[in-house]
């Protein structure tokens, strides 16, 4: 019979056994453990030098644009810095022409507007100089989107030449990326619908060749007045549905945006305009231009917390109306709502990509729903 001292003995024995396997076991299990981690750490590594590169050229190819003014850019650059590197483009709006040779020629304010851009965004965003046919006047006055200046510009082979050098040759000293052309009213002016695309495909050949980039504004219908070249990206203006000369209703409604589509499907590389803010119409006057915080301040001025705003059902945009010294005003406006559903109408015709005219005056929070916390689509091969 085993006495009391050889169990203890035997008893340690087996513990000390048990102890070692444990620890074998615990070994391997964290070996296990550590080399999980370690394929799991490298795994998301090679993720993260994968993703962002993927996603940089989505957002490249389907991000969002926008416009800055050279009259009014006091709090643009807050909305810029708002919308995030979801917001690719900038386009720097205007320059115009004067004199008897028809030169380009930029106001201080706009040589003042492009130094801050390029100090706060070259190289993080691509910066662009809007050529309009826009006129000033010896008296200083200024003739907008002038029809006869449209011929003079595009209606010779010399004449669309030597403006398509002063357009490059400025470009290239201010070190922008890119041209912007935004020559409208072509829809008066039906003749020039051969010269005016010819003027644009010298334009887009002449700017590749010196490595820039090339945007063309063009209003909804002008695809129809002219055959147009593949090759710029064309910005659909989305809006002057309703506005100057017109009763009161929104910038663009879904059958509006629908007919925009439709008319440059033909075109490769398109980008949807959408306007923010809208218009105050004042009874047997017309109406004013409002930003959407303006429009916001206006409601809550004349109506008040508790006043009612009505939500247009086939454009999502906002209106309201007020009395003012025995007048009548009604106001309709673009918010973050607004905005949202226009791009939901673009997209599903086949539209990814969006521009804003324009930055200053709009509520930031708008800006971060619809660009920054937007949703960037890429295109179904």
């Amino acid at each position: 019979m085993r006495t009391k001292k050889q169990m203890r003995r035997n008893t340690g024995i087996w513990i000390g056994v048990v102890l070692i396997v444990l620890l074998f076991i615990g070994r391997e299990k964290f070996n296990d453990l550590r080399d999980n981690e370690i394929r799991k750490n490298d795994e998301k590594e090679n993720s993260s030098v994968e993703r962002p590169e993927k996603e940089m050229q989505t957002i490249l190819e389907n991000g969002y644009s926008t416009w800055i003014v050279y009259w009014d850019f006091d709090t643009a650059w807050d909305e810029i810095d708002s919308c995030g590197e979801k917001l690719t483009d900038i386009t720097m709006f205007e320059a115009l022409y004067t004199g008897e040779t028809d030169e380009v020629w930029l106001p201080n304010e706009m040589t003042e507007m492009i130094e801050m851009a390029k100090e706060k965004y070259q190289g993080k965003k691509r910066l662009y100089l809007s050529f309009v046919n826009d006129f000033k006047n010896e008296d200083g006055t200024y003739s907008q989107k002038d029809v006869k200046l449209l011929e003079r510009l595009v209606k010779t082979e010399e004449s669309r030449k030597r403006h398509v050098e002063e357009m490059i040759a400025m470009v290239k000293k201010y070190e922008l990326d890119g041209v912007e052309l935004d020559y409208e009213n072509l829809k008066r002016a039906e003749h020039l619908g051969d010269s005016y695309a010819e003027f644009i495909e010298l334009l887009y050949q002449e700017a590749e060749k010196e490595g820039l980039r090339v945007k063309v504004d063009v209003e909804y219908q002008t695809a129809q007045k002219a055959n147009l070249p593949q090759g710029p990206e064309y910005v659909v203006m989305c809006y002057n549905l309703f506005g100057e000369g017109t009763g009161p209703g929104p910038k663009a409604d879904r059958e509006f945006l629908i007919t925009c589509c439709d008319n440059y499907v033909n075109q490769k590389n398109v980008t949807m305009a959408f306007s923010t803010g809208g218009f105050d119409w004042e009874e047997g006057i017309g109406c004013k231009a409002l930003t959407e915080r303006a429009a916001v301040e206006l409601f809550l001025e004349k109506c008040g917390e508790n006043g009612t705003q009505n939500r247009d059902e086939k454009s999502g945009c906002v209106w309201f109306h007020y009395t003012e010294d025995g007048k009548s005003h009604e106001v309709w406006y673009a918010d973050a709502v607004t905005l949202n559903y226009w791009k939901q109408v673009v997209k599903g015709q086949g539209y990814e990509r969006i521009a804003i005219w324009r930055m200053n005056g709009n509520d930031l929070s708008t800006l971060q729903k619809v660009i920054k916390d937007g949703v960037i689509y890429e295109k179904e091969e």
